[in-house]
């Protein structure tokens, strides 16, 4: 059902600073730079007033795994503010690495305090940088990997894809995980490609995450997984086999590319939010 993984959305207060960070620290680059339209920000359930920049950023251009960063523009005092601390409703973590990468990594705040698990090497690293994976804390990992695999096409990542005991360790502490917690851990990818893979944590004794009310850009820590989907009706439907009613339905939308689509907005069964989007022949 799920073509690729396009790219993350982070909504922050201040752009440049975060572009900047993204640029020196990882080695991104800035190839895309709009404004999100009004179907758009509707569809994101959005004020359709106001001016949201939306900055995408790559490594070596590729077309997926991209980082976008949403910036309000015109909102007064009601700017996007830092994400909150501790675990939060996914993403929760981004990991950025290249194929060749030494095992050794650390964690560092990235955009609206998003962790960061990057290489620990010097600064400024050569291309071939990209989103490995997106990690996502659950209480309930069956109900997550029933639907990754059942609803949205994915299948068990390989053992050589799994983050090491070490990296599991980091991103425990950088999610605020008590040492000594026992975690459990599963990565998801789409069949026969080499986009990034979801990787499933679960904490035991974690509680249920709390939805937000809203899902606009101006509530902290939201974050978007943006996947290309081949038929949304056809999801829409799946989704709702599954007891996941769409936040937004399918709707028509300008795209930032500039060209039409499709967008449906839902969350997961861990409070993750998705956008899906099909691109309008």
């Amino acid at each position: 059902m799920i073509a690729a993984i396009e790219s993350v959305t982070i909504a922050v207060g201040e752009m440049q600073s975060s572009v900047d960070l993204l640029e020196e620290r990882l080695g991104l680059v800035v190839v895309g730079d709009a404004r999100v339209s009004v179907g758009h920000l509707s569809a994101w359930h959005h004020p359709v007033h106001e001016s949201v920049r939306l900055i995408e950023l790559a490594s070596d251009r590729q077309a997926l795994g991209r980082v976008r960063l949403a910036c309000v523009e015109d909102a007064g005092g009601e700017r996007a503010t830092a994400a909150e601390r501790g675990i939060v409703p996914g993403p929760s973590l981004l990991d950025f690495r290249a194929a060749s990468e030494p095992a050794k990594s650390l964690v560092m705040h990235g955009p609206a305090g998003l962790p960061l698990l990057c290489p620990s090497g010097p600064a400024r690293p050569g291309p071939g940088h990209r989103l490995r994976s997106v990690w996502v804390v659950t209480a309930d990992p069956d109900l997550a990997g029933r639907f990754y695999t059942n609803v949205l096409g994915f299948v068990p990542a390989r053992d050589d894809e799994a983050p090491s005991v070490a990296d599991r360790h980091l991103v425990a502490d950088a999610l605020g995980v008590p040492h000594g917690t026992a975690l459990q851990v599963a990565g998801y990818r789409l069949a026969n490609r080499t986009d990034a893979v979801v990787v499933v944590l679960h904490v035991p004794g974690l509680a249920e995450a709390q939805p937000l009310h809203s899902i606009g850009l101006t509530r902290s820590g939201i974050r978007l997984l943006t996947c290309a989907c081949e038929d949304l009706d056809a999801l829409a439907t799946r989704l709702r086999t599954f007891g996941v009613e769409p936040l937004t339905p399918p709707q028509h939308v300008g795209l930032p590319s500039g060209v039409p689509g499709q967008v449906m907005v839902t969350r997961g069964p861990s409070q993750e939010l998705f956008e899906f989007i099909e691109t309008v022949p």
